[in-house]
């Protein structure tokens, strides 16, 4: 048959967060994009390659954000809310 990988565990935290935000996944990053609602891209990371690292949001406004981070085997997408 066909081998259904189990789902990656990726953990984002904290969320809310105001000054970094730390992933931890089981299987290497290749990349991250953090667009705001209206789909604007503000902040990508095209050659992460790492497992763990952290993120530098305190430049962002206060809001809402989609993260999105992409695996080898799949794409994920995580509301993150950034305050001030």
């Amino acid at each position: 048959g066909i081998d259904k990988h189990p789902p990656e565990h990726i953990a984002i935290y904290p969320n809310p967060a105001f000054d970094i935000v730390s992933v931890d996944s089981d299987v290497p990053v290749e990349q991250f994009q953090i667009c705001d609602i209206q789909g604007t891209t503000v902040l990508s990371e095209k050659a992460v390659h790492q497992s763990q690292f952290a993120i530098p949001v305190r430049d962002l406004k206060a809001g809402m954000y989609l993260l999105t981070l992409k695996t080898s085997g799949e794409t994920r997408i995580v509301k993150l809310a950034v305050t001030d």
